[in-house]
């Protein structure tokens, strides 16, 4: 999340649960390949955690995986789901769900040069192209052209235009069982459901149809979430315990 799961709020999640995967904030491939600071730094014990990029350029791409998986990081993960204005004026986010085969480009592109997991956070549709088959289309054109094997599906649409991304979080109704749905024709897909989940109970209701749950907000509004889901989730003791 932009601006919200900086190394700082990682590292004090990580203090909270062991087992959970952590995500960088989306960080564009510009940044990367010519911005002065070092947008790739974080600490050990963040671990595991996935560096989440935007961009659109598969050669730029590839490069900034490549230098991730130098820097030790477990997962690449491609947002195609951000519907702001300045994401789409980059290319990138949620407007690529209109052009998949770029997207399996990229991700193939990625795959090509790194050994760790390359996946993709998407949403169930955009504008008007938010159909079942269109979905399906997407999934199927990205799985099987650019070799991707996870996927996590925020349950809402995406208007690019006449929602802010705030509203984009709450006007678009979730759609789960269409979520669900699409891990029952995927099965072979490994797939996480992203959107609204709130509390551990809600999770393990997802947990009965997905392969995975990804928490945003509600990890960083009440982080205490975390505090139990290394017992309640992955069946383990916390550090300490």
């Amino acid at each position: 999340m932009l601006d919200w799961t900086d190394r700082h709020c990682r590292y004090f999640l990580r203090l909270l649960s062991r087992h959970t995967l952590l995500y960088t904030e989306m960080v564009t491939t510009g940044a990367i390949i010519h911005g002065k600071g070092d947008y790739l730094a974080y600490s050990e014990e963040e671990h595991p955690v996935a560096l989440q990029l935007g961009g659109s350029d598969p050669q730029a791409l590839a490069q900034c995986a490549k230098l991730a998986e130098a820097r030790g990081y477990d997962e690449i993960n491609l947002n195609v789901g951000c519907p702001s204005d300045r994401v789409q004026n980059g290319m990138f986010g949620a407007c690529l769900m209109g052009n998949a085969p770029l997207v399996a480009d990229c991700i193939k592109a990625m795959r090509d040069v790194v050994s760790i997991p390359v996946t993709v956070k998407t949403r169930i549709g955009i504008d008007d192209q938010d159909s079942y088959e269109f979905l399906c289309d997407f999934i199927e054109t990205v799985s099987g052209k650019g070799e991707c094997e996870m996927f996590i599906i925020h349950a809402r649409k995406a208007w690019l235009s006449g929602l802010s991304p705030k509203e984009n979080r709450e006007i678009p109704p979730l759609d789960y069982p269409r979520v669900w749905q699409l891990k029952r024709d995927f099965p072979h897909l490994t797939m996480a459901i992203n959107g609204g989940i709130k509390s551990l109970d809600e999770a393990r209701v997802q947990l009965e149809h997905m392969d995975g749950v990804m928490v945003g907000r509600e990890a960083y509004q009440n982080p205490g979430i975390l505090a139990s889901v290394d017992r309640e989730i992955f069946g383990v003791a916390r550090r300490g315990c």
